[in-house]
This record gives structure tokens, sequence and C-alpha cells, in this order.
């Protein structure tokens, strides 16, 4: 199969951290941890508005994560670190949901890779799902 289509492509910087429950932070550091990064998305979609308007968000997706970390974090780790990420794509109406890919229709994937001059998200998303 071909790879699926790119529809856009952003680089948001920012720190990326570990935001779990194993975490020791108050309730006030994580909700504050998530809005900055929410915000920090939500400005830089703003350059890919005119096609999201147009983007169905039901219409299956690839979303691709790819942080670069100061350190590399566990599996755990990086799905908290980034979760705030997609749950400000489906308020921006890119993906109707960031439930599991059977019950939402999106693959949501998320990678890391240690760049300790550059941290930030790559947010890379496909039109259709290929497995």
């Amino acid at each position: 199969m071909s790879e699926p289509r790119l529809l856009f492509k952003v680089f948001v910087p920012g720190k990326v951290r570990r935001q779990d429950n194993g975490q020791q932070g108050s309730w006030r550091a994580k909700a504050g941890y998530r809005k900055a990064w929410q915000n920090r998305v939500k400005i830089h979609l703003l350059v890919h508005r005119p096609l999201i308007g147009k983007l169905d968000p039901k219409t299956p997706k690839t979303v691709r994560l790819l942080a670069n970390t100061f350190n590399l974090f566990d599996d755990d780790g990086l799905y908290a670190a980034l979760k705030p990420i997609p749950d400000i794509l489906v308020k921006c109406g890119v993906i109707s949901s960031d439930k599991p890919l059977r019950q939402s229709g999106h693959l949501i994937l998320r990678g890391q890779q240690i760049d300790r001059q550059q941290e930030g998200v790559t947010i890379d998303v496909r039109e259709g799902v290929d497995l």
C-alpha cells in the first residue's frame, strides 16, 4: 500500500515532560502543563486553519507525534507527556476522537528522539490509515 497523503505537518517548540500519576507534583502544575501545550498547538494550527476548516474530523487519519526530548521516556511516560496534543486536535476539529483505532478510526502514533537543542513535538497528520 502507498503512504497516506500528508495533510499538514507542524513543529511545536516546548519542553516535553512526563505528566502521569507517578510523578510528584500538584494537580495545578499538571493542568498548567496541559493548558500550555494545548495553547501552543492551537497557535501553530492557525497557520493551517483554511485546510482544517475543510477537514471532516470523522474521516480516518494517521497522526504521528514525534517528540524531541532531552532524555528518552518509557512508553507510559511518552504517552502521558503527549496526551494534551491529541486532546486539542479533537477540540480543533482535526480528528473526531483520540480513542483507540477500533473506536475512533484514527491511528495515533507516538515516537521520540533525543534533540537537546530543539525540544518540542512534530505533528504530522495524514489522510487515511495504513497499517
